[in-house]
């Protein structure tokens, strides 16, 4: 069985829904363009996160992130960062660990390098 679709102009009347086609393509491509370029922050929004594993020596390990408060917003004075250097297969804290930290607003450094053990 086959199907044969055949399109017609019947009068001048017709060719107006042809022209808006391309101007619903334009205002819907617009849109999804403007969605990319509203916000450029970065991270998931949770207060803690593991990150992959990586190799340091002959160690694989992997680093925790965690906030407290759990919601960080613009209404509190103050928010606290723990960073927890872990062994990837036990999920053991790595005894005697020195961090070396600094943070970045694009390029411009926030504070940093600074050491913990």
């Amino acid at each position: 069985m086959k199907i044969r679709v055949y399109l017609e102009s019947r009068g001048s009347h017709d060719k107006s829904r042809y022209v808006m086609k391309p101007v619903y393509f334009l205002v819907i491509l617009v849109i999804a363009v403007s969605l990319f370029l509203v916000s450029k922050a970065q991270g998931d929004g949770l207060a803690s996160e593991i990150l992959p594993p990586s190799l340091i020596g002959n160690t694989n390990v992997t680093l925790s992130i965690g906030s407290i408060p759990f919601l960080i917003d613009n209404n509190h004075a103050g928010t606290q960062l723990n960073l927890v250097l872990m062994d990837a297969s036990t999920q053991q804290p790595i005894p005697d660990a020195t961090l070396a930290i600094s943070a970045f607003k694009g390029q411009d450094a926030v504070f940093g390098p600074h050491i913990q053990k």
